[in-house]
């Protein structure tokens, strides 16, 4: 027998590496939301208003359409019932759109993206005592106008200007208005112009349906001539003018004052917190302006609408999704504190070269996407210590950012750099001097996510 015939105590089988299952994003979404249609919609857990605001429109759409369009289309004309319908259609679509559809909420960082983070801040030698002072604020100009880059200790991003963290959905949402109990949803980026219809057809719809009924009533005492017994002959109708009164007086100012601020290119939440008045106090324009009302509105109204950063329905590995890794993303009071260290050449090599960006978080992940959005961004290099730019104060030993609006030139005649880290928009696409020199995030603006 040939000895290479002889046989072994074992055998080399070609064994193919398993592959981890994968499941969709909005599974494993830490926010307080509702997602359904495999991701693809969107709501607040705290429904109880929304349904309020169905029962309402249906209800009393049921009640004119069953009791006052029934005798106003023999009586005047079947167009009445006709429009009616068109505005009850167009009013249900709407709002369940701006109800619906994601408003902008900006992926959390990735325990990769945290890391880096952190390490960015242990670098500059700040002395952390708690989470809470983990990581610095950041300061970028605008149109030369300081706006403040806040540190999200709950989605542990540096939030871009004009988000704000809602504390009813648990999300940090892009150009954020504010939290709408009537639509069940937060009122961001991506539905503030449904939102904004919405409450404009409202108003719309319920001045046709209180002039109607009405007009329903006296079209029944002109034939009876006793008020009472026509109130009695028509319940329905005076039901109908009480709702629709109340609510055209609600819907009606809450519609002049988000035109309003639509037409100055401001939200609710800037508003409230007083912006409009500080601009005007430091003798400056809005730096999101477009320029005039008409334009600031039709901006609102009719701009490109932009793309969900979050993409729930997108399938993710669980391998980027480890328990103790979704932990320190879902509790804030949870905080990677393993960097926390003098920088070394140790902690300053470079990554190995299987890219950690491509891979995990909840979203693809692309470092040559192009800015989507309005804002570009370029970085000062160096630092100014206690310097005053347009009467604005840096802090000693940081860098101050400017940004510009994308189309913008500059002095030297040059438009302003696109360019992106990671999958998200930075504001500072260069690190400065004595930063980390690796592929780390140095700041991050939004995520950019392509559907391929």
């Amino acid at each position: 027998m040939n000895p290479d015939d002889q046989p072994t105590d074992f055998s080399e089988i070609e064994i193919a590496p398993s592959q981890s299952p994968e499941i969709y994003y909005y599974k494993l979404h830490p926010g307080r939301n509702i997602f359904f249609c495999r991701g693809h919609g969107v709501m607040s857990r705290q429904m109880g208003v929304f349904y309020l605001t169905v029962f309402l429109i249906v209800g009393v759409s049921a009640l004119f359409f069953a009791f006052d369009c029934r005798y106003l289309a023999v009586t005047l004309s079947p167009a009445i019932a006709a429009v009616g319908v068109l505005l009850f259609v167009f009013v249900l679509a709407v709002l369940l759109r701006a109800s619906c559809i994601d408003p902008g909420i900006i992926p959390r960082a990735t325990v990769e993206e945290l890391k880096w983070t952190e390490a960015e801040s242990a670098e500059s030698g700040d002395i952390y005592s708690a989470p809470a002072n983990m990581v610095q604020n950041r300061e970028m100009l605008i149109r030369d106008y300081p706006y403040k880059q806040v540190y999200c200790h709950t989605c542990r991003i540096h939030r871009p200007p004009r988000a704000s963290h809602c504390s009813i959905c648990d999300n940090c949402v892009e150009r954020f208005d504010h939290h709408c109990p009537w639509i069940g949803n937060c009122v961001g980026k991506r539905n503030y112009r449904y939102f904004t219809v919405f409450i404009l057809s409202v108003a719309v719809y319920c001045c046709y349906v209180l002039t109607f009924a009405v007009v329903n009533i006296i079209l029944i005492y002109q034939t009876n001539q006793d008020l009472i017994e026509t109130l009695k002959m028509t319940p329905a109708s005076l039901i109908e003018i009480v709702v629709a009164f109340f609510s055209m007086l609600s819907v009606v100012g809450l519609s002049c004052f988000h035109v309003s601020i639509s037409c100055r290119e401001f939200s609710t939440h800037e508003d409230i917190r007083g912006l409009p008045r500080l601009l005007k106090q430091a003798n400056r324009s809005n730096p999101f302006s477009q320029g005039s009302g008409c334009r600031n509105m039709c901006y609102v109204l009719c701009g490109p609408a932009p793309p969900s950063f979050l993409q729930p329905w997108k399938k993710v590995s669980t391998d980027s999704w480890r328990s103790s890794e979704l932990a320190a993303l879902v509790d804030p009071s949870i905080a990677v504190r393993s960097l926390h260290i003098p920088p070394t050449e140790a902690n300053m090599e470079s990554p190995p070269s299987q890219d950690w960006r491509s891979t995990v978080g909840g979203y693809p992940r692309d470092p040559t996407i192009p800015v989507q959005d309005e804002l570009a961004a370029e970085t000062l290099l160096g630092t100014q210590s206690n310097s005053v730019r347009n009467g604005s104060m840096t802090r000693s030993g940081q860098p101050l950012r400017r940004a510009i609006l994308t189309g913008e030139i500059e002095e030297d005649g040059e438009v302003a750099p696109r360019t992106s880290v990671a999958g998200r928009r930075v504001i500072a696409a260069s690190p400065t001097a004595g930063s980390l020199t690796s592929v780390a995030p140095p700041t991050i603006y939004s995520v950019s996510q392509p559907d391929a």
